[in-house]
Parts: structure tokens; sequence; C-alpha cells
């Protein structure tokens, strides 16, 4: 059967005899890219699959599905409206996305009012039936056979999406197995995404690596792996060998493994007996040389035998092994549900990701998570529980996709699948997968021989540990010592505590706290990947204390990676190969707000009660540590409900404000605070205030321009606060902010600056007063200047010049 995507359908509708070369031509020509090119539309490529979409494409008008590809990919075709309104949400919700270089349309309703076009283009082509079946990826169903209806469908699929993931699921279904794409592109990776974890094989016909003829060679060679009968008639290659006229022999094939070695025993001792006479025979001289040559050569092949013989005589006695693995049956496919909360597992409140006040009422605000080292050793437990008596020899190809909290309980199936007698697949959908390795026994511990590089003056204790770079709380706190740290990674003590999955996750908070002491930007990781763990002993003894030694294997901007030994008793128990941790745009502010948020802060006070906080992230896993970290339940759905486009303007001013606040409190009452303890509000003028049991007569304000803002908090009375850019204004803009008496006192000062910080004045007393400027600027005043000082109906604003900005307020 054949199938493509896209324009390759009529590519495979060639191969299938469907149309002659020609018309196809003529198919493709109809398409030039000019005729189609649409001004306002764009392609997306998303990673993500359809259903992760599907309600914000429902919401955006203008956005449409083109091509549903595999589980892990859609393209969306869109106006530019729509793309300018769906990137921002993409990007809050950390999914990858990337506007693609073309325009067409293709495969949406932007091209329907073409169809005519489409459609006289086609009256040339020729059809006929197809010899080799061709699936349609928009009716999901064979090509008909009728010549209209084949034209009808030809155009419809350039007006509707291409469904190329459930094709791949259809003809799956129809029992296609072996997959091969011609020509190039990556159509093969759609089709492992979208089978991952049944029986199937892909391979590309043209790969840029290799000659058409080596890749070809290859092709042929997995076709013939798979069992397929594969024809090379059309290569026109000329078989010289003649064949044989007899019958032919019938092979005994999958006879049993030779034991028993008499026959050879007797053939050397014979070979004893007629040596003497084998080498008199064939050393006779003879005069014709040729005839001396052979007994010569005859000569050689007895000593070589002789060799080979004496060799076999002398050989050790071999022991032979039993199988590794008991012969058990069991079902391929299995599966279990995994129910974790906080009442069947408690220990997971000290896999919480923040840390709040304590007694604090909302678990939701602490982000307790699974470990991702329990989730691994939940899996292997899950394969083990089928074939019971057998040992966790290996874990492979771990990778976790997203945090799974349990403030709510986690219930989700595991589905598995035995892809040999000892060797599984599972997977959480959308969660997590590994795979796992069984063996009857613990394989011997290989020499590990790792080096942490030249030594460092670092120190730590436990305490400063767990104080200043781990969040973790008691039963996952396991690092006991720092013994070394080098250049090239770390050597320390680890153990269990508690926490299940514990003593692997203190291996992984082992390599954490190397990067933090030794890197010197983004050092905040965390781990998404492993690609081999093998334990020479048994999983779950995980009892005692360890040596545990990370070696860095390699770092990048988005990664480091590195290879773990854990040792215990001097023996190696568990070695980690390629333990991945993605870095995190967290910074030194960010993190320490995190680790210790009574302490620290994220803005910068600039001036006495006036904090400045700038945009400096660019991560959306950034802004959402923020918001996490800043904001309470109240506060977070009412940020969810704001426009994308206005929430980062709505955060960095709140936490200004709030650490001008936390800063009051410090200062003036001795009363350190979290940052979540009280949250911002605004009454029905837009003019901020405080709720909380803690912030009685505490008054804010606040402003923000661009990618900065400012706060203030002040005890007692009203407060106002506002920020500008400085720039040169326009004539219409004095006529409507400036009176006569404000122009004269702006003469002959800097005009850029000065205009600034009036406006600013005229802002800033407004927002004091808590009724805005009304539409009528120059009912406020300026009265008078001193130094950088203004005065409007006897209240004092102190202005500043920060940065590119003036930034004022009332005293």
């Amino acid at each position: 059967m054949n199938a493509g995507h896209s324009l390759g359908e009529w590519l495979a509708g060639y191969s299938s005899e469907l149309a002659e070369v020609n018309s196809v031509k003529a198919l493709i020509d109809v398409l030039n890219p000019e005729t189609f090119e649409l001004k306002d539309s764009r392609f997306i490529a998303i990673g993500a699959g359809i259903d992760a979409i599907k309600l914000v494409i429902d919401t955006i008008p203008n956005l449409y599905i083109s091509n549903d590809n595999c589980p892990n990919q859609v393209i969306l075709c869109g106006s530019n409206a729509a793309l300018d309104e769906l990137v921002p949400l993409l990007k809050s919700r950390q999914v990858f996305h990337q506007i693609l270089p073309f325009q067409s349309g293709f495969h949406s309703p932007f091209i329907a009012d073409k169809l005519d076009v489409i459609l006289a283009g086609m009256e040339k082509a020729q059809f006929q039936q197809t010899k080799i079946p061709l699936w349609s990826a928009t009716t999901l169903e064979p090509y008909p056979s009728d010549q209209e209806a084949i034209r009808k469908l030809s155009a419809e699929h350039l007006i509707q999406p291409v469904r190329f993931r459930e094709l791949t699921d259809k003809l799956y279904e129809e029992g296609a197995r072996c997959f091969i794409q011609i020509g190039t592109g990556g159509l093969i990776g759609f089709i492992d995404d979208t089978l991952k974890g049944k029986a199937f094989s892909t391979i590309a016909s043209s790969v840029a690596t290799r000659s058409a003829l080596a890749q070809l060679q290859r092709v042929v060679a997995a076709l013939f792996v798979e069992g397929k009968t594969v024809e090379l008639d059309f290569l026109e290659v000329q078989n010289q060998s003649k064949k044989s006229l007899g019958k032919g022999i019938k092979l005994q094939l999958g006879s049993p493994i030779i034991r028993d070695f008499k026959e050879i025993k007797t053939l050397a001792q014979s070979f004893e007996l007629s040596k003497q006479n084998n080498i008199s025979a064939t050393g006779a001289k003879t005069g014709h040389p040729l005839v001396q040559a052979f007994q010569e050569n005859i000569t050689d092949m007895i000593r070589m035998q002789e060799e080979v013989l004496t060799l076999f005589q002398n050989r050790p006695e071999i022991t032979v092994l039993k199988p590794a693995m008991p012969e058990i049956s069991v079902n391929k496919h299995f599966s279990k549900l995994l129910y974790i909360n906080l009442d069947t597992h408690p220990y997971l409140i000290d896999h919480s990701l923040l840390r709040q006040p304590k007694g604090w009422p909302h678990v939701s605000d602490m982000e307790p998570v699974i470990p991702m080292t329990m989730i691994f050793e939940l899996l292997a437990e899950t394969a083990q529980a089928e074939i019971p008596g057998t040992h966790v020899h290996k874990i492979m190809n771990v990778s976790v996709f997203q945090w799974m909290n349990v403030a709510k309980p986690f219930e989700k199936t595991v589905k598995g699948e035995w892809r040999s007698p000892n060797h599984a697949y599972l997977d959480i959908e959308n969660f997590a997968n590994a795979e796992i390795l069984l063996a009857s026994s613990a394989p011997a511990a290989p020499v590990f021989n790792v080096s942490v590089g030249d030594l460092l003056s670092i120190e730590r204790t436990p305490e400063e540990i767990y104080d200043k770079h781990m969040f973790h709380g008691e039963l996952y706190q396991g690092i006991t010592e720092v013994s070394a740290v080098g250049t090239k990674g770390i050597i320390g003590k680890i153990k269990g505590n508690g926490g299940k999955g514990s003593l692997l996750d203190n291996a992984g908070q082992l390599f954490g706290l190397w990067l933090q002491l030794t890197l010197t930007k983004d050092r905040i990781a965390f781990p998404v990947k492993i690609r081999d763990i093998e334990f020479f002993g048994d999983m779950t003894d995980q009892d005692g204390l360890f040596e545990c030694t990370c070696i860095l294997t390699e770092l990048n901007d988005e990664f480091a990676i590195a290879d773990i030994v854990l040792k215990r008793d001097g023996k190696v128990w568990c070695a980690i190969t390629g333990w991945q941790n993605r870095r995190l745009e967290i910074d030194e502010p960010l993190w320490n707000v995190s680790m210790s948020p009574l302490h620290n802060r994220l803005s910068e006070e600039i001036a006495p009660e006036v904090f400045f906080f700038h945009q400096a992230y660019t991560r959306v896993a950034s802004w959402d540590f923020i918001l996490k970290r800043y904001f309470n339940q109240t506060e977070k759905q009412y940020h969810q409900q704001l426009l994308p486009n206005k929430r980062k303007n709505w955060m960095v001013s709140r936490v200004a404000v709030k650490d001008a606040v936390r800063n009051l409190l410090r200062e003036q009452k001795n009363h350190p605070c979290f940052p979540i303890a009280f949250e911002i509000r605004s009454n029905v003028a837009g003019k901020p205030y405080l709720m909380g049991n803690i912030i009685e007569n505490i008054h804010i304000s606040l402003a923000h321009k661009g990618k900065d803002a400012v706060g203030i908090a002040r005890y007692g009375g009203p407060v106002g606060i506002d920020m500008e850019i400085i720039e040169e204004r326009s004539s219409g803009f004095y006529d409507l902010v400036f009176t006569d008496h404000e122009l004269a006192l702006l003469k002959d000062r800097n005009q850029a600056e000065w205009t600034t910080r009036f406006w600013v004045a005229k802002e800033a007393y407004s927002k004091f007063l808590g009724t805005g400027l009304k539409g009528n600027p120059k009912a406020f005043e300026i009265g008078s200047i001193k130094e950088d000082h203004l005065w409007i109906n006897q209240t004092e604003i102190k202005t500043i010049k920060h940065k590119n900005y003036i930034i004022g307020w009332t005293l």
C-alpha cells in the first residue's frame, strides 16, 4: 500500500500508477506558490498533540489545523492576528513552537476560494485504477476509482487538514508494519512518534549522509530482516552464476548446540596415525613443478589443521551458562493503576518545590511533586511484578515531560509492553516513560576508574546545603558529606532518608549541588532524562551509607549531563550513565528568594521605600517560578484570567510592591514575611490596596513601563508613584498637558528630561489622591521646583533619574 503527506500524496499516486508522470507534473505546476501566496496567513509548527491545543484553537478566530502529523506535532495555519494572539499563549504554557517561512495557506480554508483554479488545472490530468492501493490522508480510505471522484478528492486534499497521524494508525490497523519513506523529509519521525510502543520498523530511502546506492542496500537489508521478499529485477543486475540443475539439499537448521566433541577427538586421533603417511606421500619428489606446488599447499593445509586441533584439545573447560531468565509465560501488554496522594504517600510533602510559611493551609502553593527517581522505581517494580523472582538489572531511556503534582491525587495508568522476554517498555502518558531490563540475578560489577579533576577549595555542610542550595524537606535530605569538589565532578556521602526514591534523588541532588557550586550562569537545573541505570545489587536494598561520585560528561546552554557511580562498603551498587539535567534561567536572586523568601527579594531598593524590578528573565519557566513564589491562589487565578500580553506587566509591578511592603515590615515592625502572605487588590478606580492580616495601615502605589516596574509602601497615609521614559514630546503634548505657568517653569531646561519629570509628578500626585488624572492633566499644576523636587498643591514630589526613566513619588 502507498500513502503520502501533502503534495507527497500525489507522488505516492504516481507510484501506485494512479496517474502518469506528466499528469503528476501538471498537478504540481498548478500549485505555483505565487498563485496561492496569502499575505495574511502564516503557518506555525507546534510541539504538542492536537488534544493539547484543541481548546486554544477553538477560542481564536481564523486559526485552523493544517497538518496533524503525530502525537507531538501539529501545524496550524492562521491569520497574522490569530498567530499574534496564539504565540503568547504557547509561551505561557511552555509549548515549543516555530513560525514557518511560507504563506501558501494550503490545507486550510484560506484557499477555498481558489478551488476553481485547482479543479481547472486538473482537467488535463488523466487518472486510472491504481495497481497498488493508494490511501488518502483526507478520508483515511483508499482512493476511489472514478476519475471525477479522484479529481474532487485531490482538490479537497488541499483545503482539508492532512490527517497523517490518523492515517498512520489506520495503515497499522490494516496490517502495515514496515514503513519506507521515499525521498527526503521527516515522515518516519512522525510514524515513530505515532506508533511508539508497537511492533513496526521505519527506514528512509534517501539520507543526506549516504549515497543513494548505499542507502538502498540498507533498505533491502531491513526488508530482508523483516522477512519480506525483495525483488531486485528492476536493477537489471545480471546473475553470473549458473543455477544448479540438480535437487537442492535440505539444510537441518535449528539443530541443537553441539556439546559432545567425541567425533572431533576421534578425528584428531586418526589424524595422528595417518600424519606420517600423508607427509611422506605429499613430500615425494616429483619432477613437475605444478605437482610440487600442489603438494606444498597440501602440506601447509595439514600443518594448519594440526594447529587448530591442538588448540582445541588444549582448550580450557567451559561451563555452559543457564539462561538468564526463567521461561515464564507473560502477557505481552500489561497495565497498572497508579494512585498517589499525600495521604497514601505523606513523605512527598518533603519533595515540595516551594517553601511556604509554617502551617500554610494551601498545599497547592507548595507544589509537592513526585521525584523522577520515585517514578522510575515504580515503573521497574511494575515490570518486576509481572515476572516474580526476577531482579531489576537496568532502567533505561528514562524521560519525564512535566511535574507530577500531588497537591491533588495523581491518578494515571501505567501501560507496559514486553519487547522481549526480559525487556519491557512502560509509559505514563504525557508524564514519563522508561524501559526496564530484568534478570534472574545481579551481574558482577566492573571496575570504574573515575576522576573529579583538579580539586577546588569548596566546602559545604549538610546544613548549608539544605538551607541555601536544595529545596528538599527532611525525608529527602540525604547528602551527609561533601568529600571532594573538583573541576569535573563531585564526591559525597549520601543515604536514603525515608521518602521513596530518596537515595537516587540524593545522587541527583549531589550533581545539582556541583552545578550550583561551580557554574556562573543558569546554575539551577532539574533532571529530565537518564540514559541508563545499571544495578549490581538489589534495587530495593537501599539501606546504609553510599559513596556517590558524579562526573560531568557534557555541558551546553540547555543541559548538563553526568555519569554517577554509587558504592556501598567499597562495592559498586549502581552505575548511572547520562543523567541529564535541564538548566533553568534562575539567577542567584531568584533562587535565594525561593530558598529563603523571608530574607531575600527580587527588586532593588533604588531610594528609601522605592523598589525597582526589571524583567531580566526570558524563559517561561522563570516567570512560572516567580508566579508561584510571590502570589497566592486568588492572585494566580486573577493572573490566569488576564490576556497573555498583560500578565508580565501585572506581575512585575506587584513583585516590586510586595518587596517594598516586606521591606517595610522587616525594618519598622521586625516582621519578615513571605511574599505569598498577603495579596494586592485594586478598587473600582484602579487604586491598589493590600489584603492580609499583617499589613494594617500600609499604603501602596505602583507603576510599570515596558519591562520594568516600581513600587512603594508607607505607613500612615496615601502615597503615589510613577515612572516614564525620558523622551522628546510633541507640541500637541505641551498644549494638552501644561499650563502657561508650567511652560514658564520649563523654559531654559532640558525639555526631554523636565517635561518627563513634570508628567511623572502629575501622575504620582493623581495616584496619591486616588483619582487619576481624569483626562485633565492641567488641573494638577506644578506650582514650584527646587532641584529635583516639585510641588503640586503643597504636596512634595521627589523625582530621580534611573536608567532611562524618570521616577517620582509623593513625600
